[in-house]
């Protein structure tokens, strides 16, 4: 503990503020290594970081003591940018800590670091995972009761009508970006809390907000062609070779490569705004 203390006497504030700093921007780094190929992350990441801000503000005064007392140890705190740029790597990728090893005369305290920070990096992203969780399933409470930015001033059903519909037109969009042909499937026997998070996911909740908001009700709109949205539908695909895409084996054999919609790998959210918006 004494140590401890007199590794923070050896720092003056704008140490503190490069070490903060430093530690910050690995942060964000980790954030978003971690949610870019994520659809369920997409316009989630800085809502879920204020709401885990207390465990998050944690996480990063941990790290900035870890920091600091290794670059004490190792004797950086006379260099600014070697501060700000092994901060950055300590917190980023723990492993650093054994090319500084050298410089410090405790192995045992060596390995303990290197756990710890390791372990504190895996505990924040499951933080930020778990109020990505929750945020999509306030979401989807709040759809389903008529509240907040999800009241859209008509009935549950008829916003879980609007949810199938929006999800015939994207499903082999939505198949094809996760390259699983049974999705083409999910247009019979799933309810609408189910579709829910499949399109949140694909589209992000606010091109979903406003797809359900700005809804058009164009029965001509292929391939729902005068269906309403309503729970048993007989109307079938128009033009063509199967029933339903589930049914075409060549349709699901590219879908599972990714390759059934390559014009939407792109841009996967392009197709829902342009028949969403009322005319």
């Amino acid at each position: 503990m004494h140590d401890l203390t007199s590794a923070f006497q050896l720092f003056d504030v704008a140490d503190v503020v490069t070490v903060l700093a430093a530690v910050v921007v690995a942060l964000v780094g980790l954030v978003l290594q971690s949610t870019n190929s994520r659809r369920s992350a997409s316009g989630y990441v800085w809502p879920a970081l204020l709401l885990a801000k207390v465990r998050v503000a944690a996480w990063i005064a941990i790290k900035t003591i870890f920091a600091f007392a290794i670059l004490h140890a190792a004797r950086f705190h006379d260099s600014p940018p070697s501060m700000f740029l092994l901060a950055v790597l300590l917190t980023a990728a723990p492993e650093v800590i054994e090319a500084l090893a050298p410089s410090i005369p405790n192995e045992k305290i060596v390995r303990w670091l290197f756990v710890a920070i390791e372990r504190t990096n895996f505990s924040v992203i499951q933080v930020l995972n778990a109020s990505i969780t929750r945020l999509r399933e306030h979401a989807n409470y709040d759809w389903q009761n008529g509240r907040g930015e999800w009241q859209f001033g008509i009935s549950a059903d008829e916003v879980g009508r609007r949810l199938r519909i929006l999800y015939e037109r994207n499903k082999l969009e939505i198949a094809n970006s996760l390259r699983k042909p049974a999705l083409l499937a999910f247009d019979a026997g799933i309810v609408p809390p189910q579709k829910f998070y499949l399109l949140i996911d694909f589209l992000g909740p606010k091109r979903l907000n406003e797809a359900l908001r700005e809804f058009s009700s164009d029965l001509a709109i292929p391939p729902t062609f005068g269906w309403d949205g309503k729970e048993r539908r007989r109307a079938q695909v128009a033009d063509h070779p199967a029933r339903r895409p589930i049914d075409d084996k060549h349709l699901c054999q590219l879908v599972s490569h990714g390759q059934a919609f390559p014009a939407f790998n792109a841009s996967p959210t392009a197709s829902v705004t342009t028949r969403t918006k009322k005319a």
